[in-house]
Protein backbone atom coordinates (compact mmCIF):
# COMPACT_ATOMS: atom_id res chain seq x y z
CA UNK A 1 0.00 0.00 0.00
CA UNK A 2 0.88 3.55 -1.06
CA UNK A 3 0.33 6.65 1.47
CA UNK A 4 -0.08 9.92 1.16
CA UNK A 5 -0.32 12.29 4.04
CA UNK A 6 -1.66 16.12 4.62
CA UNK A 7 -2.33 18.45 7.10
CA UNK A 8 -6.10 20.24 7.06
CA UNK A 9 -6.98 23.16 8.74
CA UNK A 10 -9.34 22.41 11.56
CA UNK A 11 -11.72 25.96 10.85
CA UNK A 12 -12.80 26.75 7.43
CA UNK A 13 -15.84 29.37 6.94
CA UNK A 14 -17.70 27.24 4.66
CA UNK A 15 -17.80 23.44 2.92
CA UNK A 16 -16.52 25.12 -0.61
CA UNK A 17 -13.58 26.30 1.40
CA UNK A 18 -13.06 22.68 2.97
CA UNK A 19 -13.80 21.13 -0.43
CA UNK A 20 -11.50 23.14 -2.58
CA UNK A 21 -8.40 23.11 0.08
CA UNK A 22 -8.40 19.12 0.25
CA UNK A 23 -8.59 18.75 -3.82
CA UNK A 24 -5.44 21.31 -3.71
CA UNK A 25 -3.97 18.99 -1.11
CA UNK A 26 -4.35 15.75 -2.86
CA UNK A 27 -5.37 15.97 -6.38
CA UNK A 28 -2.13 16.26 -8.48
CA UNK A 29 -1.19 15.03 -11.55
CA UNK A 30 0.75 11.63 -9.85
CA UNK A 31 -2.25 11.38 -7.37
CA UNK A 32 -5.98 10.83 -8.40
CA UNK A 33 -8.03 9.07 -5.57
CA UNK A 34 -10.56 7.58 -8.26
CA UNK A 35 -7.65 5.68 -9.99
CA UNK A 36 -7.44 2.92 -7.04
CA UNK A 37 -10.15 0.33 -6.33
CA UNK A 38 -8.73 0.56 -3.03
CA UNK A 39 -8.82 3.50 -0.58
CA UNK A 40 -7.96 3.88 3.41
CA UNK A 41 -8.77 7.41 5.11
CA UNK A 42 -8.11 7.94 8.43
CA UNK A 43 -7.95 11.57 10.32
CA UNK A 44 -6.70 12.80 13.89
CA UNK A 45 -7.37 15.74 15.32
CA UNK A 46 -3.62 17.46 15.77
CA UNK A 47 -2.38 19.68 18.73
CA UNK A 48 -1.93 22.93 17.07
CA UNK A 49 -5.72 22.89 15.49
CA UNK A 50 -4.79 20.78 12.11
CA UNK A 51 -5.92 17.02 11.36
CA UNK A 52 -3.71 14.92 10.01
CA UNK A 53 -5.05 12.89 6.91
CA UNK A 54 -3.47 9.93 5.72
CA UNK A 55 -4.54 8.29 2.58
CA UNK A 56 -3.87 4.78 1.86
CA UNK A 57 -4.39 3.48 -1.38
CA UNK A 58 -3.18 -0.04 -3.79
CA UNK A 59 -4.49 -1.72 -6.83
CA UNK A 60 -4.73 1.64 -9.86
CA UNK A 61 -7.45 0.43 -12.10
CA UNK A 62 -6.23 -0.74 -15.41
CA UNK A 63 -8.72 1.39 -18.38
CA UNK A 64 -6.93 0.23 -20.90
CA UNK A 65 -5.40 3.27 -22.51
Amino acid sequence: MELLECRVDSVYDDEIEYTYWIEQQIYNEEFRPTNYKTLYIECEEDTDGWIICRIYYKDLFDFGY
